[in-house]
């Protein structure tokens, strides 16, 4: 039921845009197939890595940024949707089993 709107240049601060009941909303999708170290859930890396001519630059999660993070956990053919204003950390995550 959305309209939804891709990011193709590869230097916005979201992945896509979607749009229901006249409400514009900036997302970031991310992916896992890592369990973490604990082995009590998935490990979800937030961060980006951008390669350039003489390093690589690193830009931390910035939950100012979107509304919402989208994570595909590829093992368990499952999408986990959060508001990015409950998220409180900038590189990695962890979504444990116990709240799936």
């Amino acid at each position: 039921g959305y309209d939804v709107f891709l990011e193709f240049d590869g230097k916005s601060p979201f992945d896509l845009v979607i749009h229901k009941d006249n409400v514009l909303e900036r997302v970031e999708v991310k992916c896992t197939e890592t369990r973490n170290k604990a082995n009590t859930g998935w490990k979800v890396q937030l961060k980006k890595v951008r390669p350039n001519r003489t390093r690589n630059k690193i830009i931390n999660f910035d939950k100012t940024k979107l509304e919402k993070l989208i994570v595909y956990i590829e093992p368990l053919n499952l999408v986990v949707l959060f508001e990015s204003k409950d998220i409180n950390v900038k590189c990695e995550m962890s979504i444990l089993d116990k709240d799936l």
